[in-house]
């Protein structure tokens, strides 16, 4: 029986704390591959910063790996991007495929209220990356099936780097190193020249 890794988000944009997930799988588990899934619009955010191209771009230009591929399937899909929708499309084209989601311990205190809860803890097993800045204590609570990655602390957030862009005018990012290890060198220039159109 094969294994695929769902890995979604906006990625809006992807910073380093995404590349050390993914690396970290590659080193850790023996996943038949790891599927990045940006979403079209998270159910739980208004809009996002980047355009979905954009956003596309950035991912094809960061995760260059053997086992890692870029499924645009919530791209694809029109509204609110739920992963309810996506692993239900991986159990009918794959049914024989364990199925895993790395998950940020950010998104435990909403897990509950994903689209379908009970069929994604049915059919997923979660790889939740602990982050120091957010607890743990309702895990045991949680009907997950879930593998703890213990002690993954990476200060960097998506929103945080776009509090930073919001905050502070292109001419003064351009000039400094405002982004250096939060965002992987190879898009820093992509990311910059998208934001001051």
């Amino acid at each position: 029986m094969g294994k695929i890794a769902l890995f979604g988000g906006s990625f809006d944009p992807v910073h380093l704390g995404h590349v050390k997930m993914l690396e970290y799988c590659l080193e850790n588990f023996d996943f038949d591959f790891i599927d990045v899934i940006p979403a079209q619009l998270s159910p739980f955010k208004k809009e996002n910063l980047f355009t979905a191209e954009q956003r596309l771009e950035f991912l094809n230009e960061v995760f260059k790996y053997e086992k890692v591929r870029i499924n645009t399937t919530e791209l694809d899909r029109a509204g609110a991007s739920y992963t309810s929708l996506t692993v239900r499309e991986y159990k009918k084209n794959c049914p024989n495929t364990q199925l895993y989601m790395l998950l940020g311990s950010d998104n435990l205190k909403n897990l509950q209220d994903w689209n379908d809860f009970e069929y994604l803890c049915q059919n997923l097993t979660f790889i939740i990356f602990s982050r120091h800045d957010h607890s743990l204590s309702n895990l045991g609570d949680l009907p997950i099936k879930y593998h703890l990655v213990e002690d993954f602390d990476f200060l960097v957030s998506s929103s945080l780097i776009k509090e930073q862009l919001v905050s502070k005018k292109a001419s003064i990012i351009q000039s400094s190193r405002l982004f250096d290890g939060l965002i992987p060198v190879n898009i820093q220039g992509l990311l910059l020249k998208y934001y001051s159109k």
